[in-house]
């Protein structure tokens, strides 16, 4: 393993590379997102304590993805993914 500070260590990495910015896709994403946050709501009201994390981790991972497609970022592995998003996110709010 290797340590990853920031996010331009992802691309020297090839853990991301840059590719043309698609708004279908973040809305996609968005779209999934907003569905799997639904459903671990509904989970959550019967106590279904698991499902409702593993749907609150889904609406969280695709709503980072939404932000990569936006930004014309492609994730090359899951390790980069969580340096990348939080850089993102500090860095590229969606408005």
């Amino acid at each position: 393993m290797y340590p990853l500070a920031t996010i331009e260590d992802c691309f020297s990495k090839k853990l991301l590379r840059r590719v043309e910015p698609s708004t279908e896709k973040a809305n996609e994403s968005l779209n999934l997102a907003s569905s799997y946050l639904c459903e671990a709501r509904q989970v959550a009201g019967i106590g279904a304590n698991r499902m409702n994390l593993t749907g609150a981790y889904m609406a969280w991972f695709h709503a980072a993805r939404a932000v990569l497609f936006r930004d014309g970022i492609l994730k090359m592995q899951v390790r980069g993914f969580s340096i990348d998003i939080d850089d993102i996110l500090t860095e590229h709010a969606i408005p």
